[in-house]
């Protein structure tokens, strides 16, 4: 069994990771965040790759059911923070906030099983050439803030 000093590190170390994934995820689906399908992600993919604009329409569809299928999960997330928030000021126990914190990796896990979808559903519909300089610009750019290895735009693309 954990000492009180381990147990309440190990809730703190999770608090703190949490609110880190929570600011990186960025405000949400939409043209600043959530997932590959904002405009300005779209229109930077567009000419790096020089999809054609079938290629665009298709994309937009993946990129569009991306951020849907995120949505109720952005907001289940953000009302599950909420609760961990009044928990922390009500002063509950370490294992009740151990608790409601371990609910946020499930959602976690869809926003990201969402994402590689999409991803997925994306390369697949470039032709070789296109997946190439895809895959150079994921090693190139590294993962994104929530963890996958969608490339983000360069500033001002």
């Amino acid at each position: 069994m954990k000492s009180l000093p381990q147990t309440l590190f190990s809730l703190g170390a999770a608090i703190v990771l949490s609110s880190g994934l929570a600011m990186a995820q960025g405000p949400g689906p939409g043209p600043r965040g959530g997932g590959m399908g904002g405009p300005r992600m779209l229109n930077f993919l567009s000419t790096y790759l020089d999809l054609t604009s079938t290629q665009q329409t298709q994309a937009q569809t993946i990129f569009t059911t991306e951020q849907t299928n995120s949505k109720t999960v952005h907001q289940q997330l953000a009302t599950q923070r909420q609760a961990v928030e009044a928990a922390i000021q009500a002063g509950q126990t370490a294992a009740q906030l151990t608790q409601l914190t371990a609910a946020e990796g499930p959602l976690l896990a869809q926003l990201e099983a969402n994402h590689a979808i999409a991803q997925s559903q994306f390369y697949a519909l470039l032709t070789p050439d296109q997946q190439q300089k895809f895959v150079a610009l994921q090693k190139l750019h590294g993962p994104h803030p929530g963890g996958s290895s969608a490339p983000q735009p360069p500033p001002g693309n």
